[in-house]
Order: structure tokens, then sequence, then C-alpha cells
């Protein structure tokens, strides 16, 4: 019941339109407890319910992933699993040639509305040469 009192919460707030004057000019990463904090304050709720809420997303797309199933989450991405096959690849130092085994490695494929977002998001502080591109559009 809590959990379907927080994906209503959080679903009638403002997370497209965050509150950043120049998002280059912050550097570094989110960390877990970060997005703990922030999702806390935007919706309320304590910093342990939240922790626990975003450490069960977390976990349950791992486990849905160590499965094999995509998890697909619509207007933000697809997360998967991606078979890789054998093949040579050279070593950069000696340029010597490398057999490289098949493996399997996951995967997130960003949404086309995710991506318009950060486009326009980060358009105007990106150089010219990538502002013009359309093939991330």
């Amino acid at each position: 019941m809590k959990c379907i009192f927080v994906y209503n919460l959080c679903k009638t707030l403002p997370f497209n339109k965050l509150d950043v004057k120049n998002p280059m000019e912050q550097k570094g990463n989110i960390s877990k407890k970060e997005l703990v904090d922030e999702i806390a304050l935007r919706t309320g709720l304590t910093q342990v319910d939240v922790k626990l809420v975003v450490e069960c997303l977390l976990d349950s797309i791992a486990s849905a992933m160590m499965k094999g199933r995509r998890i697909e989450i619509r207007g933000f991405g697809r997360f998967k699993v991606k078979e890789r096959k054998a093949r040579l690849a050279r070593n950069p130092k000696t340029g010597e040639p490398i057999s490289l085994p098949p493996s399997i490695t996951p995967l997130f494929e960003p949404s086309r509305e995710l991506k318009q977002s950060v486009h326009q998001a980060l358009s105007s502080t990106l150089p010219r040469s990538f502002s013009n591109r359309e093939d991330d559009r």
C-alpha cells in the first residue's frame, strides 16, 4: 500500500523540471545517498523509507536482469542484458591481437523522451557542434 502511495505522489512531482541553473557546472556523480536525500525532500517521506524503496527498486532491476529479463519503464528507458559474441581485439600498447570470449553484459537504453529532455536541458551549454546534431533528437 505504501508503494502505491509513493508511486502516485512521485507521478505528480515535476522531476523533469529540475531547479538547475547550469547543469554543466555541477561536477561529479550523484551518489545513492544524494538521490535518497532529494527524493525524501520532494516527497516528505523519511530518508529511511526512501532508502528502502530505492534499494528495493535497484535490487528488483538487478534480479530481473540476472534472470535474463528486460525492464521497461515508459518514458525513462529499458534495462536489458546483451550477449556479446566472441571476437578478436587488439592490445592498445602492443597492437597484438587478443581473442575475447563471448560475454553477457547489462545495458541501459534511454527512451526517446529521456533523450529529448536531456538534450533540451543541456543544449544551451554544449558546444555548437554538439547542439546541431540531428541524430540524437
